[in-house]
């Protein structure tokens, strides 16, 4: 993994040494006076790319039964979750899209 932008953009290595590399960009969200956080730049979540996990985990776990892909994918199951309940917690409080400190 290479950090192209902290917190946003990343360089994903290929399984072979020689293979394509892959791009991942998160939303990119800014502070602006009066209007909370703005959208900067298009891209994933966190969660969108943890449901891609749990497929994979899910797929591979299928192919070659494993203790170590159960475990992986219960906390991987957690952490989507936990993002879940936060986003939610922010839309009840009416703070989704503002910074709060």
């Amino acid at each position: 993994m290479h950090i192209v932008v902290p917190g946003h953009k990343y360089t994903l290595d290929s399984h072979r040494v020689d293979g394509v590399k892959q791009q991942v960009q998160f939303v990119e969200m800014q502070a602006a006076p009066g209007a909370g956080l703005v959208e900067t730049c298009d891209g994933t979540t966190n969660e969108e790319l943890l449901s891609v996990l749990i497929d994979r985990l899910s797929f591979l776990n299928t192919v070659v039964p494993c203790g170590h892909n159960i475990n992986a994918l219960v906390n991987v199951k957690r952490a989507l979750a936990c993002l879940k309940k936060r986003s939610s917690d922010r839309q009840a409080r009416g703070v989704q899209g503002i910074r709060v400190r």
